[in-house]
């Protein structure tokens, strides 16, 4: 997971439409990761060893990680401007003395005499770490040899004792990440760009991760199709991701609604015992062809914003559902239970542009998707007790009807 480093972490969502302005597809942005792309971290492995005095001695090892270690975009002391365009940002971590800006000075000049002709400058440092740019990635391999061989011992009194890849973002507490096959991220992108432009360009609340492996989940065990089976069984995403516009925007809000219309995107209708007694002026849509969340357009808003949605399937889950999202998000949402029916939801504010909302509407089939995930910020690692450590600052588990939930801590 990484967002857009943006000012703002709910991105750029367009409040006012200037009705002689035309919308530029060119400026949308929705972030697209690769697996592929993550560069190996460099670390010391402590091993058993009978012969020292610890009974333990270190390793040098290597390996792929799962995830870029996050940055807040605010840490450390910077001594250059972030660069923007292709490359590696390495976390360099240190032991010995405290760093302080005149030390970090030195061990990076010491790292680069070493890296020789290859590019490398210093972007921040804190008081155990460095964080270093890289132009291309096979430069970012050369300082792991340097550490690997063991050249980078005594950097000027310090000792490199980890270099990680990293990101420098600015989340949202909630967002949504859809994993897509192997070369086919770009492709999605685009075509989301026409439907996502006239409402945010800078779309911070979902993101797009192409996984390292193709992915043949075209056809399921019986060899259908999944757009064969949801046509079938009539069921749509558990998640969903609603544009909310204003009364101002409704021209924008048409033409996102309008590109919802067409293939591969079919409108879904809510059934009719949920729309005799809610009116949310919405409209919903299912991609027919691949795995995505559901999508909608709400219009008439007092603000604009976004909002997460999760539908229960059981009203029997929802309160265990509440009590999950509850102990994930710390807050404590905004409840409906209407009088003489059997819809339910629940409001979580994340913030004055997003909300997360628990949903139950008798007869909406909702089905888990095994490659959309909610992820959440949360501001310490004790919300991860019980869950599934993936790296340092993630951890994934299921909520109660099995959709997949990743925490995230950025380091600050």
């Amino acid at each position: 997971m990484a967002s857009l480093p943006v000012d703002d972490c709910d991105g750029i969502i367009h409040d006012v439409d200037h009705s002689s302005d035309e919308v530029d597809f060119g400026t949308a942005v929705i972030h697209l990761s690769r697996d592929a792309d993550i560069p190996p971290k460099y670390f010391l492995h402590k091993i058993f060893s009978p012969m020292m005095d610890d009974m333990s001695s270190y390793q040098r090892c290597s390996e792929r990680p799962p995830k870029l270690k996050l940055l807040h975009k605010d840490w450390g002391h910077n001594v250059s401007k972030i660069l923007e365009g292709p490359g590696v940002l390495a976390l360099v971590a240190l032991e010995k003395l405290p760093l302080d800006e005149h030390h970090a000075m030195r061990v990076y000049q010491y790292i680069t005499d070493r890296l020789k002709h290859r590019k490398c400058e210093i972007l921040r440092w804190d008081i155990t770490h460095l964080l270093l740019y890289f132009h291309i990635a096979a430069d970012y391999e050369n300082l792991g040899q340097l550490f690997l061989d063991g050249k980078l011992d005594d950097c000027e009194g310090f000792k490199v004792i980890r270099i990680e890849p990293c990101v420098l973002t600015n989340p949202p507490r909630c967002m949504v990440e859809i994993e897509m096959p192997i070369n086919t991220g770009d492709l999605l992108r685009t075509s989301m760009i026409p439907i996502i432009t006239p409402f945010s360009s800078a779309l911070t609340h979902v993101t797009i991760r192409e996984t390292g492996c193709d992915n043949n989940s075209d056809h399921s065990e019986d060899g259908m199709p999944p757009s064969k089976h949801r046509k079938v069984d009539r069921s749509v995403p558990s998640v969903g991701v609603t544009m909310m516009f204003t009364g101002q925007m409704q021209r924008r809000a048409v033409k996102s609604a309008k590109c919802l219309a067409s293939a591969p995107w079919e409108m879904y209708s809510l059934p009719e015992a949920v729309t005799k007694v809610v009116d949310y002026d919405t409209q919903y849509f299912h991609n027919v062809e691949q795995d995505m969340p559901m999508w909608a357009v709400k219009t008439g808003c007092p603000m604009s914003g976004i909002r997460m949605s999760l539908f229960v399937r059981e009203r029997s889950n929802f309160d265990t559902m509440d009590q999950f999202y509850r102990n994930i998000t710390g807050l404590t949402p905004f409840e409906r239970d209407l009088n003489n029916s059997d819809v339910r939801y629940a409001t979580f504010t994340l913030s004055p542009k997003a909300e997360f909302t628990l949903v139950h509407y008798p007869g909406v089939n909702a089905r888990s998707l095994e490659n959309v995930s909610l992820y959440f910020r949360v501001n310490s690692p004790s919300k991860a007790i019980g869950a599934e450590k993936v790296s340092d600052d993630h951890w994934q588990l299921k909520d109660f009807e099995g959709n997949r939930v990743v925490l995230f801590l950025p380091t600050v």
